[in-house]
């Protein structure tokens, strides 16, 4: 939350964040293009409302929120009552080193589909409470702009690569690859949900020191063990569909 006297960062991780559709990919120049932030009520009960953003281009573009792992900028932005729309690019780098090795890292991500989805790191500036117990955030300022591998929203997707044709065989079959990609994402979820209540425990961000808080982050944590577990069930259940698909291609 953010308020007059204790403004505070709101900071996105894949728990509480909300997803955008990438929708353009401009292989040459690195470029993705997309919409962030529309106003619609994430799980949490939280609106954004795009038209009360501001911002500074160029806004960094990051892997997973990741400070650490700035892979490139967004260089414009357009705000409208439907959401901000945006393009961003993976900068080339051709010294080799481990810059180099992680924006194509990253861009290698983007182009397999691993990082489908797009994310924002925003600073609450004015906000008001919804009948619902969410936040509606009236004024925010936009910090940072993440590609990001899970969403909330199951159709927020990359709808087109331009410029990457489709190689894959006339006879293959996407089962075995869809089964191997569900699994890294099940896996990539898990050590995100681990890492979790560390975050909870120590994030300087979220010294309100009420009991609304301590409930909020107890509850939280409750529900990443029931995520986790289900998680762990899904991965088990998906492994053993590939193997049987496996064994039933076999000659």
């Amino acid at each position: 939350m953010t308020t007059e006297d204790e403004p505070g960062l709101t900071w996105t991780t894949a728990a509480t964040v909300k997803y955008v559709r990438v929708k353009f990919l401009d292989t040459e120049q690195r470029i993705i293009e997309g919409t962030a932030s529309t106003p619609v009520t994430d799980w949490q009960g939280d609106i954004i409302e795009p038209l009360g953003a501001t911002w500074h281009l160029p806004i960094p573009l990051l892997l997973d929120h990741r400070t650490d792992q700035a892979v490139g900028e967004v260089f414009e932005a357009h705000a409208t009552a439907k959401g901000i729309r945006f393009k961003a690019q993976i900068i080339k780098i051709e010294q080799p080193g481990a810059a180099q090795d992680l924006v194509n890292y990253a861009w290698d991500l983007i182009k397999s589909g691993l990082r489908k989805t797009v994310s924002i790191g925003f600073r609450g500036i004015e906000a008001e409470q919804l009948p619902g117990g969410g936040i509606r955030f009236k004024t925010w300022s936009w910090l940072e702009l993440s590609m990001v591998s899970i969403p909330s929203n199951p159709q927020a997707l990359i709808e087109s690569i331009k410029g990457v044709p489709d190689e894959r065989p006339a006879m293959f079959s996407p089962t075995v690859v869809s089964t191997d990609i569900e699994v890294q994402r099940i896996r990539y979820r898990v050590r995100e949900i681990d890492k979790a209540p560390k975050r909870i425990k120590a994030d300087e961000y979220y010294r309100f020191r009420d009991l609304d808080f301590v409930n909020a982050a107890n509850d939280a944590k409750s529900k990443f063990a029931v995520e986790r577990r289900q998680l762990v069930e899904r991965e088990v259940g998906v492994k053993s569909t590939s193997t049987c698909f496996r064994k039933s291609t076999r000659r």
